[in-house]
């Protein structure tokens, strides 16, 4: 028995239990991979906003979508374009993260540009919290 093997039948009982029926291996190990890097950084969350242009994104002006606790997952949904935030109107969006508390403020920004051919946003700034930019 490998130690992914192992470490995967320590889990095998609770997947069963949870979804109702065996499962494969490897695809136990991705979804159980996926969900610890989600919950893993409990001291930051990740805004997805829109806008039709960067600027609103840099002011806190554009438009909310939705937090994320993660931040590849944030990444994911927003390079890849999921549930088509882009709606042929937001050719901007951004990832703001954001320490939890009240008042908290950004700590730092990613602004993407929609790109047509390929269906997908790019990065193409990055700004630190006083809206700095950093990269790109």
């Amino acid at each position: 028995m490998t130690n992914i093997e192992y470490k995967a039948s320590l889990f095998e009982d609770y997947s069963e239990m949870m979804h109702g029926r065996g499962m494969n291996l490897e695809v136990f190990l991705k979804e159980w991979v996926r969900m610890r890097d989600i919950y893993i950084d409990k001291t930051k969350y990740y805004e997805i906003v829109v806008s039709t242009n960067e600027k609103d994104i840099l002011e806190g002006n554009a438009r909310y979508i939705g937090t994320i606790g993660s931040y590849n997952e944030a990444n994911k949904l927003v390079t890849t374009n999921t549930a088509d935030i882009w709606e042929y109107t937001y050719e901007y969006a951004g990832i703001v993260a954001k320490q939890y508390g009240l008042y908290s403020f950004p700590i730092f920004k990613e602004v993407y540009k929609f790109n047509q051919n390929d269906e997908e946003y790019e990065l193409i700034a990055e700004y630190d919290e006083s809206n700095k930019r950093v990269i790109l």
